[in-house]
């Protein structure tokens, strides 16, 4: 199951042992709370941490024993399993405690070879679903928010929940009770990824929109971005619109396939279209020939961005 499901499967009852995974920290240690807020009964006691690289055997020991003053005992653990370990953990789990929840953290993938336990992964998520809790967190501040303003918020912050929360916080402070968050508030108070900012440089280009491309340079430069990263962060942007553009398979498919999520290639299948197939083709080979130069001392970094930019400005007028 994903985060945003956790909820719907508690409220048909819990399972013995949980797996939480995935690379959104955030998403993580919210799955970890809401598990943890089970244990009604003396949580001080009945709520164990497992020390780092504790065996197998530790954490089932621990989990064999009773809670204090009867109620449920959640057991966390986030040590690495070996095979044998996993051997243990499943032994354990075909006749559990059932006066105790275990939880087994293990960083971006799910421990191997573990059997009868829940999955919850805590992958980045997409935009409708990050959305949803921004709604949710904002309703709970007595804030309103306009839709638009809570995709800019997720694409500001490349969909990490960490940094979206803190945002919203801050957004929901300046709303004030009562208040409303509009696009133009995000724009104006959040500082967004520098991913984001490649993606707004290349919409301004598609566009044509000289001015906006070299605002959105110059404040690259403000903020001590190198220009060779950003222009190693243009050409993987056009590589991804360029293989969007021709792959004719499923977003799903094709997000598997650059190791991205299928928001990801819708958005770059819209932005793919402004260009063409074969003005992206120019654009790559343009951005390869430039950073090929760059390594062989042939350009400086900064006048090589420049000039990326500037042609892919002019590509439109120059392919017809």
């Amino acid at each position: 199951m994903t985060y945003p499901e956790l909820e719907k499967h508690l409220k048909n009852g819990r399972a013995a042992a949980y797996n939480i995974f995935g690379t959104d920290a955030w998403l993580i240690e919210s799955a970890l709370k809401r598990l943890s807020s089970l244990v009604t009964d003396l949580p001080d006691m009945n709520i164990n941490h497992i020390a780092e690289k504790a065996q197998a055997e530790d954490i089932k020991d621990t989990c064999e024993l009773l809670p204090v003053m009867g109620g449920l005992r959640i057991v966390i653990s986030e040590s690495p399993l070996k095979k044998d370990g996993a051997e243990v953990i499943n032994g354990y789990l075909k006749n559990p405690n059932p006066s105790t929840l275990l939880i087994l953290i293990s960083g971006e993938e799910p421990h191997k070879g573990l059997k009868n336990i829940e999955l919850i992964d805590c992958a980045k998520l997409s935009a409708s679903k990050a959305g949803a809790i921004i709604a949710e967190t904002a309703r709970a501040a007595n804030v309103t928010l306009a839709d638009n303003a809570a995709s800019r918020l997720t694409e500001y912050c490349g969909n990490s929940m960490a940094r979206i929360m803190s945002e919203l916080n801050k957004l929901c402070g300046f709303a004030g009770s009562g208040g409303h968050i509009s696009a133009e508030d995000v724009a104006e108070m959040v500082e967004p990824e520098a991913e984001y900012k490649i993606y707004q440089l290349s919409d301004a280009a598609a566009k044509g929109d000289g001015a906006l491309c070299m605002r959105i340079t110059a404040k690259c430069i403000a903020d001590k971005i190198a220009p060779s990263a950003m222009l190693a962060g243009l050409y993987a942007h056009f590589r991804r619109l360029l293989y969007s553009a021709v792959n004719k398979g499923s977003a799903e498919s094709v997000a598997a396939e650059l190791g991205v999520k299928p928001y990801s290639v819708e958005s770059a299948r819209r932005q793919a279209a402004a260009f063409g197939a074969r003005r992206l083709k120019k654009i790559n080979d343009l951005l390869n020939e430039t950073e090929l130069n760059i390594k062989s001392g042939k350009i400086y970094e900064y006048n090589a961005f420049i000039l990326a930019v500037m042609y892919i400005l002019n590509s439109k007028q120059r392919l017809g």
